[in-house]
């Protein structure tokens, strides 16, 4: 059976050319990625307003607690995915030395 592959030139020097994916879970890490960057972002964001409300409603201080939940859910959630790409960043720079 003939291998169909438009998009690679038969010509290309191997160097070149694209490598596949070496397992299964190579192509679905930037899935899983994604998926963990939106709870990160919605968890937070979620528990912390609903909390803000709360307190709202018990000391009758209308949008000051849930204002300040929500800039703490924006921080924490800032905090998380800046410290996920810095080690993200570190482990495919190593990845990509290793490979030179």
């Amino acid at each position: 059976m003939k291998d169909y592959r438009p998009f690679l030139d038969t010509n290309m020097p191997d160097d070149k050319k694209p490598k596949p994916a070496s397992t299964y879970s190579d192509l679905l890490k930037p899935a899983q990625m994604l998926t963990t960057l939106g709870f990160v972002i919605a968890i937070p964001l979620v528990i912390l307003a609903l909390t803000g409300r709360w307190l709202d409603r018990i000391y009758e201080s209308s949008p000051v607690f849930l204002l300040i939940s929500i800039f703490a859910a924006f921080f924490i959630s800032s905090h998380y995915i800046y410290t996920k790409m810095v080690k993200y960043y570190v482990f495919f720079d190593e990845k990509e030395k290793k490979e030179k």
